[in-house]
């Protein structure tokens, strides 16, 4: 009976759903100790469900057959992740000190993924989302290039001036990319600027307004752009084609009017 239920989806599904609500109601500090240990007791249980479920499966399936589905690789590394909070079974421990285990088995909840097979023509779209990222992927390492060039020219230029913006590469490159996305793009030029003389407030402003032109408008663009028109090429294609055919009946028709004139 165990096993049966724990072959089933929807009862994992379930359990997936409680364990995130135990996870969640224990995180507030102001929760009752008893219930937290409850809570506790929840995740625990829940756990060894897991590890059933995955114990279950390798013996129906066999190892080679258990690791063949991805699905089932991804749900053993995070079961494995997992086992941790088991100590508090032995230590005493709650499950805030493994927090963020037991937060990546949530992440199971990906296995409803699955149910998009059921969607119309979702062969076409997920051969569309592939060709797209292979036609726009040389663009997209062009754009980051672009990116990181653009942070680490900046970085050296306002390093001194906004160090929480610029104080070091990685700053950098998050403040650049939000200028490229248009978020925030006049709010850090404004600050970077403000204490600077006329002159070199307008030099300034002139690079972030090149940084927002190339990057933001002109690059995203051009990434967005390519991706779109790689997933809609199909159906150009087949547009093409059904106007290629329409042609060759046009023609076919032509010559069998010339033939009876």
């Amino acid at each position: 009976m165990a096993r049966n239920l724990l072959l089933n989806d929807r009862v994992i599904f379930a359990l997936i759903i409680i364990n995130a609500a135990a996870i969640f109601i224990a995180g507030f500090p102001q929760v009752d100790p008893a219930l937290k240990q409850a809570l506790a007791g929840v995740d625990h249980a829940i756990t060894i469900a897991f590890v059933l479920e995955a114990a279950f499966k390798i013996r129906r399936d066999g190892w080679h057959g258990y690791v063949r589905d991805g699905w089932n690789v991804f749900d053993f590394i995070l079961v494995a992740l997992a086992l941790p909070s088991l100590a508090g079974l032995f230590l005493g421990g709650d499950m805030e000190g493994y927090g963020i285990f037991l937060v990546l088995r949530a992440a199971r909840v990906v296995k409803l993924l699955r149910t998009v097979r059921f969607f119309p023509r979702v062969d076409e779209l997920v051969s569309g989302v592939v060709r797209a990222a292979k036609a726009s992927f040389v663009v997209l390492i062009a754009f980051l290039i672009t990116l990181l060039i653009a942070a680490l020219f900046s970085q050296r230029l306002f390093a001194t001036l906004s160090p929480e913006h610029f104080g070091d590469p990685a700053k950098a490159l998050y403040s650049t990319f939000k200028i490229f996305t248009v978020e925030g793009w006049f709010d850090i030029p404004d600050e970077i600027t403000a204490p600077l003389p006329t002159l070199s407030r307008i030099l300034a402003r002139a690079w972030f307004i090149l940084i927002l032109m190339g990057g933001g408008i002109f690059g995203l663009s051009l990434v967005n752009s390519i991706f779109v028109d790689a997933m809609v090429a199909d159906n150009n294609d087949a547009l093409e084609a059904k106007v290629d055919a329409l042609a060759e009946e046009i023609r076919r028709l032509r010559e069998r009017l010339g033939e009876r004139t």
